[in-house]
């Protein structure tokens, strides 16, 4: 990183309209933060000082006034004059579908840094990136604070936040991702302590060297240790300082809010949720060998009235919103959760969804009642890639109920364990994705049930063959309770697998989720190096740090409900390629070199900056060049053309109608298609307007023109 900004640049809480610009300084000094919409920074937009005056405390900005669908550089300067660059691009607006490209990873660790597992994220082009939580573990020792267990302090969480985001072994991946793309974040149980509870007394909530004290009264939300971790988070996160005001429930009123509801075009709207902050203690841990009656009685526990996962305030809002996507025609919705939703069975249920059912049931009652469609969870914490549909219970014993709702649980960026307890060799330290934790923690005499051994699954070398593995053990355990296999075959859900399975659970990675602008299928790709410890890593920095992250699996899924006979399509910063569907569409290109399309229908084409090719083709069609030399060609039907700025060219053939509105004889041209000649051509003054004629047939309608002045000069 230049100068004293070790920890790179980053922006995030990114809006049509605003944005969160971030750094770190390790000298004291005045940090200046600049905007423009150029790499070389000619045209600077706006300035934002802030002063560093302790270097363990990151500084922020927020940049508002923004325009939607742009792409923004921005800088920050470090108080010795050195300079660090950035990007981010604003989301489109609502009325437009633009597509979207996001990734979404967490569950990483300090000493596993600096994490090949996301080393081409920031190459992916993406609009967003979305930490969904364990974003370090507070509760592991790391090299930046050897000894220490659990972090405490405010200084301790923020050595521990800084550690993540700085330079090892030569390489910053985090700080290459942050500094091409915003980030959103939300936060889980390792920013603080293992599966603590915001909104349980001290004394009922999960917690590691006692931190949050003994009090059977009041919240952990509300204790010292808690407000350090969550201002060291806020500190080392691109986000605002939001907070709920007074919502009539102690547990909620004037705390943090992380909750955010974002929109990007019609294609899709993202929900982040803070499943941590006000959560009631967790149900006990049950072991898996459990007898069926206890096993029952703890099912029907779940479904105990009143428990919740996010707190009342949290849960209106995210209802609220997801009706207001749903009735404003956006097509995906994205739910970002740091624990899953999907059923997993007994183990750790009580720190999931599933361990509390009754709020469960309920929203997904409400996504169900209310049609609101392809609703994607996206969610974290269990450190593997695992895909299946969604379904509920009206409460224990109860059938399963369908919802269309889809949750794609995303691999960890990098996790290891050590758990003395397991037999051997998982008491040792191991490198802990999903599919080697499970058989790790799957009580051997119930693997012997399945056929299936520790041992076996050790000898196999083949990951595929791994994956298959716990597959099968899953699914074992999940449909016995009635639940769904793994996977979205059979499910009602129009997915096609197109790389690998729906479990991607022996790797550390991070997943990538596409939506087409034109047919808004959205397409889901899981990236993947091989796991490590921190033991692989410091023999063999090199090797274990220049891991090229590979496809692991990947399968698209059509949307419900999408009607692609009228779309409305806005392009980027890029050289696009725009076409519509066949219908009535409209078609906005941005700032470079546009090819748009319409097709059939009355289409709306419009070209913006940049040298664009318009073509209407059939139908009754509106084309504007906007800014730069643009080629308009409307094809069949009755079509305007308004050139607007620039050396414009407009296409004339015979079966069409070309009324161009803004013809400039000393500047622009005329397009004879499909073998017109000019010789064959009558130029006839009409009133104010010039007529181009062919054996009487009007072609072409110059408005406000003179017919003196159109020569054979004017055609090309």
């Amino acid at each position: 990183m230049a100068g004293t900004l070790v920890n790179g640049v980053a922006s995030g809480d990114t809006t049509q309209t605003s944005t969160v610009l971030w750094t770190r300084s390790t000298t004291p000094g005045r940090v200046l933060f600049e905007y423009a919409t150029d790499a070389g920074f000619k045209s600077i937009f706006g300035k934002a000082r802030r002063q560093v005056s302790d270097p363990a405390i990151p500084v922020k900005v927020q940049i508002k006034g923004l325009e939607p669908a742009t792409q923004y550089y921005y800088r920050a300067t470090d108080p010795t004059g050195q300079a660090t660059v950035g990007r981010f691009r604003t989301p489109a607006p609502q009325r437009f579908y633009q597509g979207l490209r996001f990734g979404v990873s967490g569950d990483w660790q300090g000493e596993l840094s600096p994490y090949a597992s996301i080393s081409n994220a920031d190459e992916r082009n993406l609009d967003f990136f979305m930490q969904v939580g364990d974003t370090l573990e507070a509760d592991s020792e790391s090299p930046a604070l050897p000894g220490v267990t659990q972090a405490k302090t405010l200084e301790q969480f923020r050595i521990k936040h800084a550690e993540i985001y700085s330079d090892r072994f030569g390489r910053n991946f985090w700080a290459d991702l942050r500094a091409s793309t915003p980030t959103y974040a939300t936060w889980d149980d390792h920013e603080i302590t293992n599966d603590f509870a915001g909104g349980a007394t001290p004394a009922r909530s999960p917690q590691k060297q006692g931190i949050f004290g003994t009090a059977t009264e009041g919240f952990v939300n509300d204790t010292p240790v808690f407000d350090a971790a969550l201002r060291a988070f806020q500190d080392y996160k691109p986000l605002r300082d939001e907070f709920y005001g007074n919502t009539a429930d102690p547990r909620t009123s004037n705390e943090q809010k992380l909750y955010r509801f974002n929109q990007f075009g019609r294609d899709a709207a993202s929900f982040v949720l803070d499943v941590r902050s006000f959560r009631d203690a967790p149900l006990p841990f049950l072991a898996e060998t459990a007898s069926p009656d206890a096993v029952n009685q703890y099912l029907q526990n779940a479904f105990q009235p009143g428990r919740t996962m996010l707190g009342a305030a949290q849960l209106q809002q995210f209802k609220a919103d997801l009706l207001a996507a749903q009735k404003a025609g956006t097509t995906w919705k994205f739910v970002m959760s740091s624990v899953p939703i999907q059923n997993f069975g007994i183990p750790t249920l009580g720190e999931r969804w599933e361990g509390f059912a009754a709020e469960r049931a309920d929203l997904l009652r409400f996504i169900q009642q209310n049609n609101i469609e392809n609703v994607v969870f996206v969610t974290g914490d269990f450190h593997g890639n695992v895909v299946n549909n969604v379904t509920y219970q009206e409460g224990f014993g109860q059938p399963q109920i369908p919802t269309g709702v889809v949750d794609v649980m995303t691999s960890p960026v990098g996790i290891q364990l050590t758990v003395p307890f397991l037999p051997a060799p998982f008491n040792q330290t191991f490198a802990a994705p999903f599919g080697t934790a499970t058989v790790a923690f799957t009580p051997p005499s119930l693997l012997a049930t399945q056929g299936k051994s520790q041992a076996q699954y050790l000898g196999l070398s083949d990951r595929a063959a791994k994956d298959q593995f716990v597959r099968e053990v899953l699914d074992t355990r999940i449909t016995a309770l009635g639940n769904d296999p793994i996977g979205l075959e059979g499910s009602g859900i129009n997915a096609q697998l197109l790389q690998g399975q729906y479990i991607a659970a022996h790797t550390y990675g991070w997943t990538e989720f596409e939506i087409n602008p034109r047919t808004q299928k959205l397409l889901v790709t899981t990236y993947g190096v091989n796991p490590y410890t921190q033991a692989d890593l410091q023999a063999n920095p090199d090797a274990i740090a220049g891991q090229q992250p590979f496809i692991v699996s990947q399968f698209t899924i059509d949307p419900v409900g999408f009607n692609p006979k009228q779309i409305s399509l806005l392009g980027t910063d890029a050289k696009d390629v725009l076409s519509g569907t066949g219908g009535n569409d409209r078609i906005k290109g941005l700032r470079n070199n546009d090819t748009l399309d319409g097709k059939a229908g009355r289409d709306i084409l419009l070209g913006n900056e940049g040298k664009d090719t318009l073509r209407g083709k059939g139908g009754d069609d509106r084309l504007v060049g906007g800014f730069g030399n643009d080629s308009l060609i409307g094809g069949k039907g009755r079509n305007i053309y308004i050139g607007e700025q620039g050396q414009d060219t407009f296409g004339i053939e015979q079966g069409g109608l070309a009324i161009i509105q803004t013809y400039q004889d000393s500047r622009d041209r005329l397009q004879l298609l499909n073998g017109l000649k000019f010789s064959n051509l009558e130029v006839v003054q009409r009133n104010d307007d010039v007529a181009i004629e062919l054996n009487g047939k009007t072609l072409a309608v110059l408005n406000n023109s003179n017919a003196i002045q159109i020569t054979g000069a004017d055609f090309i």
